[in-house]
């Protein structure tokens, strides 16, 4: 397949008389250079996180996609033509079509420390030279929009960069990621690590939650627990979405479910206890759990890794 670059399209353009106003925006943060490939390319979270744009693809491909973007602008709705496309080594571009403007846009992304990764995205903004005095009007509107997209997107990067602090990986990490990949919800791309001992606990449910609402079991990791008690059930739920590694900790029950914030992905309890009953129990691969006489025992049948670094991960009680 023949790639070309962001330069390459521009020197095309200037020869139809296009002139280009550039700009330059920068952002670092705890993550890996995988993490912000990922994010590029996740195809489901534009639904479920970003408030200003609703993407319709077209043409998804392992390192192609091309779409009607629906973009919030000063409050209408306007249809973008956008495509992105794989362009090299840590490297994306995108071109889209606004008005009487074209956007080339090219994106990079570098280690630069230890799960710190730095992500440089030039802009080259054209037109006929009759609108050129719009550019600035133009950049105004693209570092709007980076700064909405960035609020939503760099929380999911981060938290990865978490989970891999505490030795996570994930079977997508590989350079590059696919497109199309990203569309299969079913797919548990989180690699749990191995570690320390976790301790049994004996929970009475009466003092942790004698009336309806959550409590937060351990880390938001791949043992920690969710409990959310409706009248007399008891629902277990994970505290992390297996599939890419979203915390649940903030996810409200929906009809006896909870949606991951990141692709809406539903998700059933693990254990449903009746609370009428004085005895039931619960098992899988990593935990042994039983409600005895008021009692919650959680056995952790798996090993765990190390103690949490954020305030979202400590036993908690909402």
């Amino acid at each position: 397949m023949l790639v070309k670059t962001k330069n390459d399209l521009m020197k095309n353009l200037q020869g139809e008389g296009f002139v280009f106003s550039d700009l330059q925006l920068i952002h670092e943060g705890n993550y890996e250079t995988f993490d912000a490939d990922w994010n590029y390319k996740d195809i489901p979270h534009l639904h479920f996180l970003h408030q200003l744009v609703e993407a319709y693809p077209s043409v998804i491909s392992d390192r192609l996609i091309t779409s009607i973007n629906i973009q919030k602008i000063l409050g209408f709705s306007v249809p973008v033509s956008v495509i992105n496309y794989h362009a090299g080594y840590n490297t994306q571009n995108y071109y889209a079509t606004l008005f009487v403007f074209v956007l080339l846009i090219e994106t990079h992304w570098e280690n630069i420390g230890e799960i710190r990764t730095r992500v440089t995205t030039n802009y080259s903004i054209g037109s006929h030279r009759i609108f050129k005095i719009f550019h600035p009007f133009v950049k105004w509107l693209v570092k709007r929009n980076y700064a909405n997209l960035m609020s939503e997107d760099i929380p999911m990067r981060e938290r990865r960069g978490q989970l891999r602090k505490w030795g996570y990986s994930f079977k997508s990490d590989i350079n590059p990621h696919s497109y199309i990949k990203t569309m299969n919800l079913s797919e548990k791309n989180v690699i749990s690590p191995g570690g320390r001992e976790l301790a049994d606990l004996s929970l009475e449910l009466e003092k942790i939650l004698p009336a309806d609402g959550e409590f937060l079991v351990g880390e938001s990791d791949h043992l920690g627990l969710k409990l959310v008690r409706e009248k007399n059930i008891l629902l277990l739920f994970p505290r992390l979405c297996e599939h890419e590694g979203a915390c649940l900790d903030k996810q409200k029950l929906q009809n006896g479910k909870i949606n991951c914030p990141w692709h809406g992905k539903k998700l059933k309890p693990l254990a449903n206890f009746d609370l009428n009953q004085s005895n039931a129990e619960f098992k899988n691969s990593r935990y042994d759990i039983k409600f005895v006489s008021g009692v919650l025992r959680i056995i952790f049948l798996r090993h765990k890794l190390m103690t949490p670094t954020s305030s979202c991960d400590l036993v908690d009680q909402h």
